[in-house]
Order: C-alpha cells, then sequence, then structure tokens
C-alpha cells in the first residue's frame, strides 16, 4: 500500500458506445486514500471490490438474472509509467456455496489489456472502460457482484496497483479515510478482515482467496439506467469530501456513495463524535432542468430488498425497475442539469435506536417525453 497520487486525470474510453448511460454513482464524493496490490505483494493476481447485494439492487436490469454493466471508472496507479502496463477486468457472480466471496468459476470477461498510465516516474490516471457490447454477469447468492483487477507481475520499483478508499486510520501518511458505522466493525485495531468488514479481497494463485483491512477500489459502474444512489452526509475531518455542503470540486449532491460510511452511516456516534444523516441521489444524462424527481422510502425496515419488478409493466416505455417493499413517498424534487436529490435529517432521538435496521431508498423520474425512470435502489445498513 502506497501513498495515493492522481496526476493529470487523463481519461481513456475504450470502444465507447453512443448509448446513453449513467453511472450509480459508488465514486460520488469519495475520495483516494492510497494504492494497494492487496495481498498479492509483486505477483500477478487479482485485487477485487465486493458490490453487495443487499447494499445495491434494481441497477443493471437489462437481461433478468443478471447484472449487465456498460462501463467501469477506476484509477489505476503505475510506479513506472516510463514501461507500459496492462490489466484486465474480471466479473465475477458470488458463490452460493461460500456467501460473500466470487465464485471463481463462472468469471466473465469485462475487459483484457487496458493500458496502464504512460509518462515518467509514479502516475496514476482515471480509467473509463466501456466495451463494444455491455456485459452481464449472472447474479447468483445474495446477488454480490465482484469487480477484479486482475494485474501483472511487479518489482520494488515498478508495477500497477489500484487506488483504494481506506476505511481506517492507517497513520500520518495516509490522511485521507472513510470510517463506517458500527455495522462494519467499531473501535482500534481495526477489526479483522471479512466480508462482514471489508469490500475489498485479494486473489493470489488458483484459488487462494482473502479479505484485505476494510477498505474498497476506488470504482463506479455504468448501466443503461439511471444513476443515482444513497449518499452519508459525515462530518469527518480525515474524509471531508463527505460533508455539507459539498466541498469545492465535489458535489453538488451532499454526502458519500461509498461502500464504508456510505453503505453504514454512523447515526449513533459509534466513532466519536459523529451524528450522519441520509440522503438520496438521481441522475439521468439528457434530463436537462427541472423535470420532476420523486424520492421514495422504503418503509419495511428489515434488510432484504423486494423482487426486482419492471417499471414498464405498469407504465409503457418505462425503464427500471422497483425493488422497495413498502414504498412511500417522501419528496418531489426539480432536476437540475438532469441531477437531483433528498436528504433525510435522521432525528436525534431515533440515532440510538437504528442499530440493526435497514433504510432503503430509490428514486425515479418523469422525462420530458413523459417516460418514467426508475434508478437503482440503495440499502443503508445502521
Amino acid at each position: 500500500m502506497t501513498n495515493a497520487r492522481l496526476l493529470g486525470g487523463s481519461v481513456l474510453i475504450l470502444c465507447a458506445s453512443a448509448t446513453a448511460q449513467d453511472f450509480l454513482g459508488f465514486s460520488h464524493n469519495t475520495a483516494v486514500s492510497a494504492a494497494s496490490r492487496g495481498s498479492i505483494g509483486l505477483t500477478a493476481g487479482e485485487v477485487m471490490t465486493r458490490i453487495d447485494g443487499s447494499e445495491a439492487a434494481g441497477w443493471g436490469t437489462a437481461t433478468p438474472g443478471f447484472r449487465t454493466l456498460r462501463s467501469i471508472a477506476c484509477i489505476v496507479q503505475d510506479k513506472d509509467a516510463a514501461t507500459v502496463e496492462t490489466f484486465d477486468i474480471t466479473l465475477y457472480p458470488e458463490n452460493t456455496l461460500l456467501p460473500g466471496f466470487p465464485d471463481l468459476a463462472h468469471g466473465v470477461a469485462f475487459a483484457t489489456a487496458v493500458p496502464g498510465p504512460s509518462g515518467t516516474g509514479g502516475v496514476a490516471e482515471l480509467r473509463v472502460v466501456t466495451p463494444a457490447t455491455p456485459v452481464a454477469v449472472p447474479i447468483q447468492g445474495g446477488g454480490d457482484v465482484f469487480v477484479s483487477f486482475v494485474l501483472p507481475a511487479a518489482t520494488g520499483t515498478d508495477g500497477l496497483s489500484m487506488q483504494v478508499v481506506l476505511g481506517f486510520d492507517a497513520g500520518p501518511s495516509f490522511p485521507t479515510f472513510d470510517v463506517p458505522g458500527a455495522v462494519q466493525g467499531v473501535g482500534a485495531p481495526v477489526p479483522a478482515a471479512s466480508p462482514a468488514t471489508s469490500h475489498f479481497l485479494s486473489r493470489t494463485g488458483p484459488t487462494t482467496l482473502n479479505y484485505n483491512t476494510r477498505r474498497q477500489c476506488w470504482l463506479d459502474v455504468a448501466h443503461d439506467g439511471a444513476g443515482g444512489m444513497g449518499l452519508t452526509i459525515t462530518n469527518q475531518v480525515a474524509f471531508g469530501c463527505s460533508k455539507e455542503p459539498a466541498p469545492e470540486g465535489y458535489g453538488p449532491a451532499p454526502g458519500t456513495g461509498d461502500f464504508l460510511s456510505g453503505s453504514a452511516p454512523d447515526a449513533a456516534g459509534s466513532n466519536t463524535g459523529r451524528a450522519d444523516d441520509i440522503a438520496m441521489r438521481f441522475v439521468k444524462s439528457g434530463l436537462g432542468d427541472n423535470r420532476l424527481v420523486v424520492f421514495l422510502l422504503d418503509q419495511d425496515l428489515s434488510p432484504e430488498f423486494g423482487a426486482e419488478l419492471p417499471v414498464s409493466q405498469w407504465f409503457a416505455g418505462a425503464t427500471g425497475s422497483m425493488c422497495l417493499v413498502q414504498p412511500e413517498i417522501v419528496a418531489f424534487a426539480p432536476s437540475v442539469n438532469g441531477e437531483a436529490w433528498h436528504v433525510t435529517r435522521v432525528p436525534n432521538a431515533l440515532r440510538g435506536t437504528l442499530s440493526g435496521y435497514v433504510v432503503k431508498q430509490q428514486a425515479a423520474c418523469i422525462d420530458q417525453n413523459g417516460v418514467i425512470h426508475a434508478g437503482a435502489c440503495d440499502a443503508m445498513h445502521f
């Protein structure tokens, strides 16, 4: 794990399609902490981030029984960019016999030979990778999808790594990190790595898999539907991008959409001084301004999403799926440049009573042609 540097910010688009697509928003107001090769060290291997099926549903629903991805955004770093290297991206469904781990026998290639950074010295670059056709990975088990970056062998002075968001204080060399709420473990030392406490794991050799201490790759995913996920607003000094209002260069919607506090708010102050609030964001390419966006909150506080039901079965031409159990409209907002959001304040009297509950949200819009577009469903675990 090395200190993070993002230089230049160049973007690579591979085989870009003209079809409209929106990123879900896992990278919204999310800052890089470090560059990591996980547990693979200098050997060739894979570092993966888990998109938890209990935290995100109703996305990539073009083909029933699959999650269909159009693009993946990530940040790759090279210790010596003068020697250009490449990496692959593979998608895995969840292993039905080992929940929280990938099914290595059913991996699906998303992209191969993606170029690493170029230049001289240590360089990190944003990559937006878009295959010629969308890639579908089957939904298995709890519906987790694993995005794996397949990295070549490295040396002590050269090699690729992926930039990550840390979920713990790793010391003064790593001043940026996002500490989640109690459901992902609290206290020091950081809880042992497992599917319950981390979204990042490594693969070495044919079958060896192990989770790494609480973190995730800086990552986002685009699909054919509307974008936007749940956000968590925090007061963390070490993760200022999650504050309200969003600082310059972030936003405009406040709060982070990552898999750390973005999926596990600290509403009750498990970490001293925390009193997180939550929000829901909606994004639709081409929606423009002053289009009606509706925000839904599930009155059912259990961990499970409802069945993913295509909205088109009720409204002709509609896109997206309904996946809340007992949805209730809580707000309307006009779109601004295709984006809208709604903040939900957690009442102080309830903060200490939410432990174990799950808050599920969703948003939808009516476009210029009167067509309804539903975004993905988000679940926050308290």
